[in-house]
């Protein structure tokens, strides 16, 4: 028996498959032909809604035992968690694409990422560039898995990566962007866990506004691509325009643009910016873990980004302590990282930095192993490193 749709409108005006429809006038509030069908039908997916969430419900002891569920995330302590999007934001011309781009081939390859280790997840990435070619991409990841200096890391991440660039799609993928759905559909297809979208401004359309009314369509589309493909959504975007010649006084994390809500509705959020003749990554929003330090890459003359070191040695401070490390071990001849940490009054941390610097450039040797490490003058040297301000 075949029921006509009217069959499944019930009291409130509601069908079984959800499209809401007026009730006639006139009816007193009766159900429609068909009403106990829509009942009984009602009544079974709430019974089985119950035995589903039945099933999931644990106890804390069981809860407790389960493992850690490090698949949720393409990096542990919270970096890049599947079902969500994270923001990398920053001024023009400062490296954002081409780091995330390195940040891309690191984990394809299982292989850290500034402060933040791989997970087993296998990752897929679809690379969707509004402001660079696919060769032009291409190439940027090719240079960047050579610079690695692993011979075989090209072969690995060459069929793991998928490029949509400009401008060959970028008709198409503004056509279908307001609701994702095709978005989707290709992140299925293709079996992708990662996307990077570069960058927001694009999604936008290239109008000025910053209100919450803006960017409301962007936020929305970009949670429902996460939420429905379980794929992580890397978002890359400007930081505000300012006048010709002025200059923000707020910190990094305050100068995207936008409003507060784009930032509040992501996972994550990395603001880089020049300092020292770097460029510095401060985490300011991790949502499922400890924020990490802010760290340092630099790009190369090919423009390829590498992991850098700030180096204290930029600092009178710095010179300093460097120096106290030195004088303690010149006083006696050699001692252990304990005993400098007591001479000098400086951290673990300091100590051993200030130590690792010292035995790259040559002034000080390691002797012996284990727990009777220490660390001596060559003898084949004089001491060079003096005190700031010091006559030799």
């Amino acid at each position: 028996m075949t029921v006509a749709a009217k069959d499944f409108v019930d009291a409130g005006g509601s069908r079984s498959d959800g499209i809401r429809e007026p009730i006639a006038s006139g009816g007193g509030g009766m159900l429609p032909t068909g009403a106990a069908a829509s009942s009984a039908a009602a009544a079974s997916d709430s019974t089985e809604v119950r035995a589903r969430l039945a099933d999931a419900c644990l106890t804390l002891r069981a809860a407790a035992a389960l493992p850690d569920p490090e698949y949720l995330s393409l990096f542990r302590g919270g970096g890049l968690p599947l079902g969500y999007y994270g923001i990398i934001h920053g001024p023009g011309g400062i490296g954002k694409t081409r780091e995330a781009l390195r940040m891309i081939v690191l984990r394809t390859l299982g292989k850290r990422w500034h402060a933040w280790e791989p997970t087993d997840e296998p990752l897929t990435t679809l690379i969707l560039s509004f402001e660079m070619g696919r060769a032009f991409v291409a190439r940027l990841l090719e240079k960047i898995a050579h610079d690695l200096g692993e011979a075989d890391a090209w072969e690995l991440v060459a069929d793991r990566i998928h490029i949509v660039g400009a401008p060959e799609f970028l008709g198409p993928f503004h056509a279908g962007l307001s609701t994702g759905e095709d978005l989707i559909g290709v992140i299925k297809d293709f079996g992708v866990n990662l996307v990077l979208i570069d960058s927001a401004s694009e999604i936008l359309g290239g109008h000025g506004g910053d209100t919450p009314e803006d960017y409301a369509p962007m936020v929305g589309m970009l949670k429902s691509v996460a939420r429905s493909t379980n794929a992580h959504l890397c978002v890359i975007h400007h930081n505000r325009r300012l006048p010709a010649g002025a200059r923000s006084q707020d910190a990094p994390a305050d100068q995207i643009r936008g409003p507060a809500s784009f930032v509040n509705a992501s996972r994550w959020a990395c603001a880089m910016d020049a300092y020292h003749g770097k460029t510095r990554i401060t985490w300011h929003r991790v949502s499922f873990g400890a924020k990490p330090d802010a760290s340092f890459f630099e790009l190369d003359r090919q423009g390829i980004p590498r992991d850098a070191e700030l180096g204290d040695e930029r600092s009178n401070a710095g010179k300093l302590n460097r120096a106290k490390v030195l004088a303690a071990i010149t006083a006696v001849g050699g001692l252990s990282r304990v005993a400098i940490q007591q001479a000098t009054d400086l951290s673990e941390s300091a100590v051993g930095e200030h130590l690792k610097h010292l035995v790259k450039e040559g002034v000080i040797v390691r002797a012996g192993s284990g727990r009777n490490i220490s660390y001596v003058l060559p003898s084949s040297r004089a001491p060079e490193f003096a005190l700031p301000g010091s006559s030799t």
